[in-house]
């Protein structure tokens, strides 16, 4: 059974506000609001921290586990703040030499340091910093499956009022316009709502069952109200508003993505589970499509959304491979240590001509900004979600809790969607989309190594006193002894 100190419950509280906070001020893509994202962080780690050092919080299972991935993101800060702060060694000096030259003539100024924006990478670094801290956070305060669905709760709720209000923007005017909720760039919001939504469809599938034993109109009657007043019914609500507002998004690839990832993660949760898990998922991708996507999508924008899906023109194709041909130079002018995470713009703005200084502020390609920017460097952050999807599999196959299981269905879905969608899009530089990858890489953790109150019950049930004995409660003391003797009294 998992007990609850309470000590760290403010905490988690505040924990939540950050995340609910993050998306509101335009996704945190402002210097005021990603420099109070990273303030935040780092001042309830410190608190955290502080609370630990006075046993009023613990390290948890699931923190103790990642360690390795902690391990891994704290070289990629300290990559970061090198790049920052250290000059480029000579023996690769001479290799952006060419792009030197290009940067002087195009008015730029070439810094010593091995980033060539150092203000930029330092300040990447900080938020860096701050994501990782968020990741070690989540793992050290959502620590029981009942703050686990708080969370989830949350997150949906989050998700609906980001959809409601870029739908009833879109419809302000009495026409259906593209909503973008309170993000500038409607594949931002987009890729926002593919993860909130994967959380609302992974929280359905491992919900409580609801069921009744209905013979007769009035038990139906009652049962239907009992369902409306449900935590389903207001999981459902949420997940029936989330995709309306990701199809008048018009995202082409977040549409995409998202469909990609719910038939594709979907599928192979089904072979890999059993029972009643797979049967609700089943229901659940049969109800998004004939109900969400087909019927009430048809009413916003579902047609104007494959038409525009459709009339993707060689001209756009042609476009982005121009932007390709231009990052590959640059890639490899800066190899083996990028430019510096955040140059892109002051870097590639050698690559092309006057006309197009203002346009490329990201590479529109998380893969090629990232491999531009870090280099070698890449690798750890690589590594790191690679291992966090593995953990959710493997949580998935051995946990006996359908919640868990839920909850891991749906982190794999939302990484893989944005995965997906990181190749036409940057949702990974916009600060509120990248603390919410980081929260769904930290479900893989939570998921296979938070306590299992099923698996809890049964070893209770089945030895009580290995639970006294792993919260303090002494085995063989005075209470234990005096068992003992009443029962060799009654023996006798």
């Amino acid at each position: 059974m998992v007990r609850d100190k309470g000590h760290d419950g403010w905490l988690f509280g505040i924990y939540l506000a950050i995340i609910l906070w993050a998306p509101l001020p335009l996704g945190c893509n402002r210097v005021w609001s990603s420099s109070l994202l990273a303030a935040l962080a780092s001042g309830l780690a410190a608190t955290w921290l502080v609370m630990l050092a006075h046993d009023r919080a613990q390290i948890t299972r699931p923190l103790r586990k990642s360690r390795w991935i902690i391990g891994l993101w704290a070289i990629h800060v300290v990559y970061v703040f090198m790049q920052a702060t250290l000059p480029l060694p000579g023996a690769w000096s001479t290799l952006s030499g060419e792009w030197q030259e290009a940067a002087r003539q195009a008015g730029i100024s070439v810094i010593s340091t091995i980033s060539a924006d150092p203000a930029e990478t330092l300040s990447s670094g900080w938020l860096s910093l701050a994501l990782g801290l968020m990741f070690c956070l989540s793992l050290a305060l959502v620590r029981t499956p009942q703050r686990l669905r708080i969370v989830g709760y949350a997150l949906v709720a989050g998700g609906a009022f980001q959809s409601a209000y870029g739908i009833v923007s879109a419809l302000g005017t009495g026409s259906i316009e593209v909503a973008s909720g309170t993000y500038i760039n409607r594949n931002h919001f987009a890729g926002y709502l593919e993860m909130t939504l994967a959380v609302g469809i992974g929280m359905l599938a491992g919900g409580r069952r609801f069921s009744s034993e209905a013979h007769g109109w009035r038990e139906w009657l009652r049962g239907g109200i009992r369902f409306m007043l449900s935590e389903k019914a207001s999981l459902r609500i949420g997940v029936l508003i989330m995709p309306l507002g990701l199809i008048l998004s018009r995202s082409r690839m977040g549409n995409s993505a998202f469909m990609m990832s719910l038939t594709g993660v979907g599928l192979i949760y089904m072979l890999l589970s059993h029972g009643t898990f797979r049967v609700r998922l089943t229901i659940l991708w049969l109800s998004i499509l004939a109900v969400d996507i087909a019927l009430l999508g048809s009413y916003f924008g579902l047609k104007q959304l494959t038409e525009r899906l459709e009339a993707t023109t060689t001209a756009e194709m042609d476009k982005r491979v121009d932007i390709g041909s231009l990052l590959y130079p640059y890639i490899q002018d800066f190899l083996p240590f990028g430019s510096g995470l955040g140059s892109f713009r002051r870097a590639f703005s050698a690559y092309y001509g006057e006309a197009f200084r203002a346009v490329y502020t990201d590479a529109e390609d998380d893969y090629l900004q990232f491999m531009g920017e870090l280099g070698v460097g890449v690798l750890p952050l690589v590594l790191l979600v690679v291992l966090s999807l593995w953990v959710a599999v493997l949580a998935l196959r051995r946990t006996e809790h359908i919640f868990t299981r839920g909850m891991s269905f749906a982190a794999v879905m939302a990484i893989v969607s944005l995965l997906i969608h990181s190749l036409v899009d940057f949702n990974l530089q916009i600060p509120a989309n990248a603390l919410m990858f980081v929260f769904m890489l930290s479900i893989c953790w939570l998921t296979r190594y938070i306590p299992d109150e099923t698996s809890d019950q049964k070893k209770i049930a089945a030895h009580p006193e290995d639970d006294e004995r792993e919260f303090g409660k002494p085995r063989h003391g005075i209470a234990v002894g005096a068992e003992r003797g009443v029962a060799a009294t009654n023996d006798a």
